[in-house]
C-alpha cells in the first residue's frame, strides 16, 4: 500500500463522498481502512473533510428519497407491442422512514403504556356433549397425558376412574 499524502486523501474523500463506504475510500487512496481509520484520529482536518463528505453522501440518499416520494417515476413497458412509460407507485415505506427522519417527534417510536386486568376462567368445552362422550373423551385425554406424563385432567362435572 502506498503513502496517505494529500491527493490520496482527497481521493478518499470523493470517494466515500460517492459511496459512503470507508474500504472503498482506502482502495482507491491505495492504502489500508486501518491507515484511513488513524488519519481520521490524528488528522482533525482530514476528519473533518471526510465527516463532510458522509453528509453530502447522506445528502445524494436524501435527494433521492425525495424524488421517489414526491415525483412520478416512469419505466418504460411494452403494452399491445408499443412502449409507454408505466408511472411507478409512491412508496409508503419510503414516505414513512423519511417522517421518521426529520420529524421523529411525531413519527418516531414512543413508548406506550397498557394497563390490563385480565381474568381468565376455566371452561368446560365438553359441557354441550352427552355424558357417555364426555366420559370417553375424559379417558382418552388422561391415558395421552398419562403417557406424556402430564397430570391427568380433571372433569368439573364428575370424576372418571380410568380402571374401568
Amino acid at each position: 500500500m502506498g503513502r496517505f499524502d494529500e491527493l490520496a486523501q482527497e481521493i478518499a474523500i470523493r470517494v466515500y463522498m460517492d459511496t459512503g463506504n470507508l474500504t472503498e475510500a482506502a482502495e482507491a487512496a491505495g492504502v489500508t481502512t486501518a491507515t484511513l481509520r488513524r488519519h481520521l484520529k490524528e488528522e482533525s482536518y482530514f476528519a473533518e473533510q471526510m465527516a463532510e463528505a458522509r453528509e453530502r453522501h447522506i445528502a445524494l440518499y436524501e435527494t433521492e428519497l425525495r424524488k421517489r416520494i414526491f415525483e412520478t417515476v416512469t419505466e418504460p413497458r411494452e403494452v399491445g407491442g408499443e412502449i409507454h412509460h408505466i408511472p411507478k407507485p409512491k412508496s409508503d415505506q419510503l414516505l414513512l422512514t423519511a417522517l421518521r427522519r426529520h420529524a421523529p417527534e411525531a413519527w418516531g417510536p414512543r413508548p406506550v403504556e397498557i394497563e390490563a386486568h385480565v381474568r381468565v376462567e376455566p371452561v368446560d368445552t365438553f359441557a354441550d356433549l352427552p355424558p357417555e362422550e364426555r366420559a370417553t373423551i375424559m379417558k382418552i385425554i388422561a391415558a395421552a397425558q398419562a403417557r406424556a406424563a402430564l397430570p391427568a385432567p380433571t372433569d368439573p362435572a364428575e370424576s372418571i376412574d380410568l380402571d374401568e
